[in-house]
């Protein structure tokens, strides 16, 4: 089974349901793959608290069972991952934190590939794992 990594903005995608959107039909293929048990997903704790800020001025809650009933892995952003992190930033100067964070919980989860929405994150990430942009992923790829 794949193992994928995701980035914040995956969820942020699906999240928001903009149907029309590539972004939102590629995010609701891996959350049905993980649905299935046929993709595996992972990643870091912090998507939480950059998920938890939208959408403004709703209850919080349905995000919060979502992830509850989420059958990925999250991984806490611990010593490990963050001296990853870090060491991907001297790497790459603009490379911003929780990006890096996101990165490196990537690598330390083994994951076979990265998934991103941004741009500048994905040239980065290509540069230490099979990575890909989040319209571009198919499951069956």
């Amino acid at each position: 089974m794949m193992v994928v990594a995701l980035d914040s903005n995956v969820f942020i995608a699906f999240l928001e349901q903009a149907q029309d959107t590539d972004f939102f039909k590629a995010a609701a293929e891996i959350m049905r793959a993980t649905a299935n048990g046929t993709l595996d997903v992972v990643y870091s704790s912090i998507v939480l608290g950059e998920v938890l800020r939208m959408p403004s001025g709703e209850s919080l809650e349905p995000i919060k069972q979502f992830f509850s009933s989420l059958g990925g892995r999250d991984y806490p952003a611990d010593r490990n991952v963050c001296s990853l992190a870090a060491e991907l930033r001297r790497k790459h100067p603009a490379l911003k934190l929780p990006d890096a964070l996101h990165l490196a919980t990537a690598k330390i989860a083994q994951a076979d590939k990265f998934i991103t929405a941004d741009k500048q994150l994905l040239r980065f990430a290509k540069l230490e794992m099979s990575s890909v942009y989040l319209k571009d992923f198919h499951t069956n790829d």
